[in-house]
């Protein structure tokens, strides 16, 4: 139904509903002594506590400690870093060993070939 089609009496009894409404939203208030409607929850922001932070500082550091070579490494500590870096070289082919991949290499390439027509 549209506004426009609305009688004055019908509008009178609308809103006397709705101020009868509201005196008692307000008597029910005052019964309980809180609002009765509830109120819009907030979102909660989540935050970490201090020692949370702290926990998970502590584990980092001990992943990262795990992952890295030892410096103090028995295991030819000449040959697995730098001098003075204190960094793990990567490893690097012999020069023998380029020589045999390069030979491989070409054989196969050579058995790859399309006869000439």
């Amino acid at each position: 139904m549209e506004l426009s089609q609305i009688s004055p009496a019908q509008l009178r009894k609308a809103a006397d509903l709705k101020e009868r409404l509201e005196e008692l939203q307000r008597e029910l208030e005052s019964v309980l002594g809180v609002a009765a409607t509830p109120a819009t929850p907030t979102k909660l922001h989540w935050t970490q506590t201090p020692a949370g932070r702290a926990k998970l500082a502590r584990s980092l550091r001990r992943s990262w400690r795990n992952r890295r070579p030892s410096l103090n490494s028995t295991a030819s500590p000449a040959s697995a870093t730098p001098a003075g870096s204190g960094t793990k070289l990567h490893w690097t082919q012999t020069p023998a060993g380029k020589a045999k991949m390069a030979r491989l290499m070409k054989k196969r390439w050579k058995n790859r070939r399309i006869p000439a027509m």
